[in-house]
């Protein structure tokens, strides 16, 4: 027979489902349930709701009322525990009446009294003593399953006969062996060996002195059963740790595109600003130079103005001037004509004709510089016809620009929702882990 397993406490849960494997718990007796926080009520507790049909029936012995209170609290919230039986009494050699023993250290709350646990916890201190109602093990008997959570188990048990249906008994113990008779790992194996019972393993407490102690009844070598649920065990566990393993890879993977997304994003976030700054700068630019244009153009329209006023005041010239010359051409007719000299008309005619090749010249003169005004009112109207398409141009420009960045936008948006995808898909997979 190989020596027990020693392990930590915090593994018992695992031990007690190998156990139940080869020795399944058809009624359980916990003594010491205290309020229900423990290992063994959440084990008991997950193993009923996983059971089913074949669900144990379960007794908690629990004599201290305040965490009876809050046991039986948590279990009423529980369905699968709806069964189970609650007694508000401490486990003793016999019926009867003892001082229940209340310390600052609630786990070793019990029937020790002060002297003997001050050698296991220096500092522990007494804060009540009372008398409550005890019952013996036997009315806890047939348990093929006896959880003793509380010291001292070997003097709980003597004098009482472990039937043959009572397969396993996990007990706390002190583990030295100058401990009070009945509270050591010693004593209990003394009295537990003679009916069959082997440990299998040992389950060390905070305070190393301390452990839990299951031991199992071995007739037909069972032990290499609980050594093979072990082995499996690590098997599962081996397993877990692969798949964690693939996981954290996964995750790293995860972690690397979602690294790249964000540089990415990140780059094209910084093309989408160059690109707007450019446009930006580009539509400045043009605004600028239709700036220049509109106010050329103001000028052009400025310039026109005037020359339209100067043409008009030419033209209201040129016919005054024409009118002050057909009035005095008529006085000197006139003039003529009363002085009957046909050679003063003649060369009135003569000086008349000079005249109006003048005026003539004058008129020719003023039609040239209109047709130059209205060539140069038809060039500037030209400039201002381009002017109009290119801020049309301009418009269109413009309104691209704008379809360029909302498709950037866009991009962004698409990018982000990735990004949001990934961190779901991190966590589901954090969350299955």
């Amino acid at each position: 027979m190989s020596k027990p397993h020693v392990t930590s406490v915090s593994n018992l849960p695992s031990w007690l489902t190998m156990v139940a494997k080869v020795y399944p718990p058809k009624q359980v007796a916990l003594v010491g349930a205290g309020n229900g926080a423990g290992f063994l009520v959440q084990w008991l507790h997950n193993w009923t709701s996983d059971a089913g049909q074949g669900a144990p029936v379960v007794t908690l012995l629990e004599p201290h009322a305040p965490s009876m209170a809050q046991l039986a609290k948590r279990l009423a919230e529980i369905e699968a525990c709806a069964d189970w039986q609650l007694l508000p009494y401490m486990l003793a050699p016999e019926h009867g009446d003892h001082a229940y023993h209340q310390y600052t250290l609630a786990a070793e709350n019990g029937l020790l009294p002060l002297e003997v646990l001050q050698p296991l916890w220096p500092g522990l201190k007494l804060q009540s003593q009372q008398s409550v109602a005890t019952v013996p093990l036997t009315q806890l008997l047939p348990a093929s399953w006896l959880l003793l959570d509380c010291l001292p188990a070997a003097q709980l048990l003597q004098g009482s006969s472990l039937p043959a249906s009572t397969q396993v008994v996990l007990a706390r113990v002190v583990l030295s062996d100058a401990a009070t008779a009945g509270s050591s790992l010693a004593s209990l194996q003394a009295l537990l060996a003679p009916s069959g019972f082997k440990a299998v393993a040992h389950f060390a407490e905070r305070n190393s002195v301390l452990s839990k102690a299951l031991f199992v009844r071995d007739p037909n070598g069972l032990q290499e059963d609980i050594e093979q649920l072990a082995q499996v065990k690590e098997a599962e566990t081996a397993a877990k740790l692969a798949e964690v393993k693939a996981k954290v890879e996964l995750q790293s993977q995860l972690d690397q595109v979602s690294e790249a997304l964000q540089v990415e994003k990140a780059q094209a976030k910084e093309r989408c600003d160059e690109l707007a700054k450019a446009k930006e700068a580009e539509t400045a630019a043009k605004l600028a130079e239709v700036k220049a244009k509109v106010e050329l153009q103001s000028q052009l329209d400025q310039v026109s103005k005037a020359l339209q006023v100067e043409k008009a005041q030419a033209k209201e010239r040129c016919d005054e001037l024409a009118k002050a010359k057909e009035a005095e051409t008529a006085a000197k007719l006139a003039e003529v004509k009363a002085k009957a000299d046909l050679q003063t008309v003649k060369q009135a005619q003569e000086q008349l004709l000079k005249e109006r090749d003048v005026l003539k010249k004058s008129k020719d003169d003023l039609d040239k510089e209109k047709q130059q005004t209205a060539s140069k009112l038809t060039t500037q109207q030209k400039q201002i016809t381009d002017l109009q398409n290119k801020v049309s141009q301009l418009d269109c420009e413009n309104k691209n620009l704008n379809l360029i960045q909302q498709s950037l936008s866009t991009e962004v948006l698409k990018a982000e929702a990735q990004m949001d995808l990934i961190k779901e898909l991190t966590r589901t997979t954090n969350a299955q882990s």
